[in-house]
């Protein structure tokens, strides 16, 4: 039960970041490897939903509304979905990608 209560506080906890965002009050906002604060038992790969609808539905809404994200992941699945996309290796960059993000 408080895996549970803890798994619902920290999902709560990003739904309402994400609310603050699109409600305008920032121009920018860092989202760092977003289910990474998540337990286990709801990371990543286990929360093929939430992250669909975080990388389809709610960067291209704060696009829409000309506000920029920034975007720190690991997962290459996505990557093709940012305007620029700047790869790293060893704190260094290695990359500049100007993409469609479409």
């Amino acid at each position: 039960m408080l895996t549970y209560l803890i798994q619902q506080s920290r999902e709560l906890m990003i739904a309402t970041a994400v609310a603050r965002v699109l409600s305008g009050i920032y121009g920018i906002s860092l989202f760092t490897q977003i289910t990474a604060a998540l337990p286990a038992s709801s990371s990543a790969d286990q929360d093929p939903v939430f992250k669909e609808v975080f990388y389809r539905e709610l960067l291209p809404e704060l696009r829409a509304r000309g506000k920029a994200g920034l975007v720190i992941s690991h997962d290459d699945r996505y990557f093709h979905l940012a305007d620029r996309l700047v790869r790293l290796e060893n704190g260094q960059v290695i990359a500049v990608e100007s993409l469609s993000g479409s």
